[in-house]
């Protein structure tokens, strides 16, 4: 029941949320972008949030491993400093593939997110997780 719970206000939240905007205190030049992953392999469908501290908190499908997609979630600091490990944290250790994540802030340094897993190998289902402002 809590997980439905928070699943339903999760879904609540993503339909009423107003548009959110972000500042960073880095230079907005090509020439000083903030690579937030450069691992081998495809990086792509790439979902952003605030952190709530002037920074953002990064999700996104990654196949670094050449076989199965997975989600990796990095955090960056107001003056683009990578917070989390380099080329960010998988969000699931899970078997299976992880698909279509969509993020939404937790108000305190963290963040909401949730994707389709096949990890049952049955089909594919919707999982949520909260990722704390520590990356826990």
């Amino acid at each position: 029941m809590k997980f439905a719970t928070i699943l339903y206000l999760c879904v609540l939240t993503f339909a009423s949320q107003t548009p959110l905007t972000a500042s960073g205190g880095w230079s907005a030049s090509p020439d000083t972008a903030v690579a937030v992953v450069t691992a081998i392999g495809n990086q792509w469908n790439v979902q952003m949030t605030t952190d709530a501290h002037h920074g953002a908190i990064v999700v996104w499908q990654d196949r670094r491993d050449g076989i199965t997609d997975k989600l990796y979630v990095q955090r960056i600091s107001s003056n683009g400093s990578l917070l989390w490990a380099e080329g960010g944290i998988p969000l699931a250790g899970t078997p299976g593939y992880q698909y279509y994540p969509r993020i939404l802030a937790d108000g305190s340094g963290g963040a909401f997110i949730v994707w389709q897993d096949n990890r049952s190998s049955t089909g594919y289902d919707i999982y949520l997780q909260h990722v704390s402002g520590d990356g826990g």
